[in-house]
């Protein structure tokens, strides 16, 4: 034999038979989950301007995918973007390296 569920006046009379109850087991609960819901409904979640939406989710871009729809100008500007911070790179370690050995040159023997 199945029980039906409980009707929503009966679990509202049921809560508030705990919440006025303080001998009643659950009654600091239902106090705590009262006192939330009267904090919710002065600062409703609409009206609460100062936190911002949460950022939507990046689509994920698989980047095969978004290279093979490039343009050819686009792919080269692309290529050549890569290639200039590359050579920049490779130039600012040198740099670093030639600063490095002309210091071990500088300090006397």
């Amino acid at each position: 034999m199945n029980t039906p569920p409980p009707t929503t006046q009966a679990i509202q009379e049921r809560y508030w038979q705990i919440a006025n109850d303080p001998d009643e087991r659950g009654y600091t609960q239902v106090r705590a989950l009262d006192s939330l819901c009267r904090l919710l409904d002065l600062f409703p979640r609409g009206q609460q301007r100062d936190a911002p939406p949460p950022p939507p989710e990046p689509e994920m871009i698989d980047p095969h995918l978004a290279i093979a729809a490039m343009s050819d100008e686009d792919l080269d500007a692309l290529i050549a973007r890569e290639d200039a911070e590359a050579q920049a790179r490779r130039e600012a370690e040198q740099n670093e390296d030639d600063d490095a050995s002309n210091e071990d040159e500088d300090e006397p023997p």
